[in-house]
């Protein structure tokens, strides 16, 4: 499943520069469309906002906004490695080698991370949570 929606990234960190350039394309896509569907989300949320809080999060528009906004996170970076499941085990998550992947990409190529793909926030939190792992 990782696979399938993030393997294209490792491309990212490619030494060939026409595979890493696709692959800049590639997220600057995946990236668009995860700020489209915040956007949509976000609309929802406003012009539901009438119905109250316990309608409002069952309205059908409102919750297919939203499964939009989270499914367009999923093909992404940072986005994709947000929200592991709770108590997870980093050494041993299938979402390991994005990690990885994430803060390699930082090392090897600090100024395109900077440009295209910072979040402090999901770096301190990755490392943190593979931190808390070490004996």
């Amino acid at each position: 499943m990782w696979d399938e929606r993030l393997g294209w990234a490792f491309e990212l960190i490619a030494d060939d520069l026409a595979a890493r350039t696709a692959a800049l394309v590639r997220l600057a896509e995946a990236q668009r469309k995860v700020a489209d569907a915040l956007g949509r989300s976000n609309e929802m949320w406003w012009l539901t906002r009438p119905l109250g809080v316990d309608e409002q999060y069952r309205e059908p528009a409102f919750l297919q906004a939203r499964q939009k906004y989270q499914q367009a996170q999923r093909g992404s970076l940072p986005d994709g490695l947000w929200n592991s499941p709770v108590g997870e085990d980093p050494a041993t998550s299938p979402r390991l080698p994005y990690v990885l992947l994430f803060l390699e990409r930082e090392a090897r190529y600090p100024q395109e991370w900077t440009r295209h793909a910072k979040s402090w926030g999901t770096k301190q939190s990755l490392i943190r949570d593979l931190a808390r792992r070490i004996p």
